[in-house]
């Protein structure tokens, strides 16, 4: 199981922190800070494979003014 934002979803293997979030029906862009079991990832890094039991956290950085 791996929870994307405190929604549960089905682990697979071979399973990468791009595919989580879009199994969890989030969207991010390069403006979104990923954290990966209290880790900040990188945009770039999206393709990293996640393991069982992995806790992703989407943060959107909203800006204006």
């Amino acid at each position: 199981m791996i929870v994307v934002n405190d929604k549960i979803i089905k682990f697979y293997e071979g399973m990468t922190i791009a595919d989580a979030i879009k199994e969890a029906g989030e969207m991010i862009d390069y403006m979104t800070i990923i954290m990966q079991d209290k880790s900040i990832i990188q945009y770039n890094q999206i393709d990293k494979k996640v393991s069982d039991g992995t806790n992703l956290k989407i943060l959107r950085i909203l800006s204006g003014g």
